[in-house]
């Protein structure tokens, strides 16, 4: 695996060994702190809010580039009947998402 002086650069070369060595070494409770978080539930109740006739079975979404995870787990609090798919080509990440999502298949 390259080696990468800093995190910015491993994320900035955006190539899958670049992203693994940026997921496996990042702090993660760091990366997703409170500004973060409040972020995506904005995003997320926006959305909620376009969406008031959401189907009963929930909606298909698809989290392209989803690092970890975490959109998808607060997308899922709020349309919890929906069906989430998160890809990444960074394994660490896709790792590190089973562990906060341990039930995801």
């Amino acid at each position: 695996m390259p080696q990468f002086e800093t995190l910015q650069d491993a994320a900035n070369a955006n190539t899958p060994e670049g992203l693994d060595y940026y997921w496996a070494n990042v702090d993660h409770d760091a990366y997703f702190n409170a500004a973060r978080m409040n972020q995506y539930l904005e995003v997320i109740e926006y959305v909620a809010h376009i969406y008031k006739c959401v189907p009963p079975n929930g909606l298909k979404v698809l989290d392209a580039g989803c690092g970890p995870g975490y959109f998808l787990q607060q997308f899922s609090g709020v349309f919890p009947r929906s069906t989430l798919m998160g890809i990444d080509y960074a394994v660490s990440a896709i790792e590190h998402a089973a562990k906060i999502v341990p039930d995801a298949r």
